[in-house]
């Protein structure tokens, strides 16, 4: 009886300890463009209703193109924080600072050194959206709507607004529809070593 009890309290600290790291896990730090450090999936995002990161590559022209719909997305959602990503884990800060500064997407560009965010939310492409609540539960990845559908081959007018629907969902704490279609766009480059 006292080894079934000595066996049952060395599993119950065993499971806290492994609560706690998992819990920790979850939380990624990452610097702003202005080099503040921020704290996603943590206590500090409570008020939001979720978290947009929209992943970029300073070179990448469909990125660019979607800057005005991007902004016209954080007007139409102000209960929900967006974030720009530079997924290039190899971009100088005056390089992002620029191409935040040129295109005003609307919103702080982050940086993403180790591709915590990266890896995280499982973006592949630029641009690709993942859409996160504040506890860190991935609730959306996809493309921003249908407007290229190859490359270099791009409709006047979306027939399909995958994120902004993906958000009114969100909002209504409905489940998202992810899209079937993978994101038009450039490949995101990989760090050879992501601890660094």
């Amino acid at each position: 009886m006292k080894l079934l009890g000595r066996v049952l309290c060395l599993g119950v600290l065993l499971g806290l300890t492994a609560a706690s790291v998992s819990g920790a896990s979850t939380t990624v730090m990452a610097k702003d463009l202005a080099g503040v450090s921020h704290t996603f999936f943590s206590k500090t995002n409570a008020n939001a209703k979720a978290l947009v990161f929209i992943f970029v590559l300073a070179d990448c022209p469909i990125c660019n193109f979607y800057a005005s719909e991007l902004r016209r997305l954080r007007q139409a959602f102000p209960q929900i924080d967006f974030y720009l990503v530079y997924a290039d884990p190899d971009i100088a800060v005056n390089e992002a600072r620029q191409h935040s500064k040129d295109y005003n997407f609307g919103f702080p560009g982050l940086l993403d050194p180790a591709q915590q965010l990266v890896r995280k939310s499982g973006a592949t492409r630029t641009p690709e959206a993942a859409v996160f609540s504040p506890e860190g539960k991935l609730l959306y990845r996809g493309r921003i709507d249908d407007r290229y559908v190859d490359y270099g081959k791009r409709l006047d007018h979306p027939r399909q607004r995958d994120l902004q629907n993906a958000l009114e969902s969100i909002v209504q704490n409905k489940p998202a529809i992810w899209p079937k279609m993978a994101p038009i766009g450039c490949f995101i480059p990989t760090k050879a070593n992501p601890d660094l």
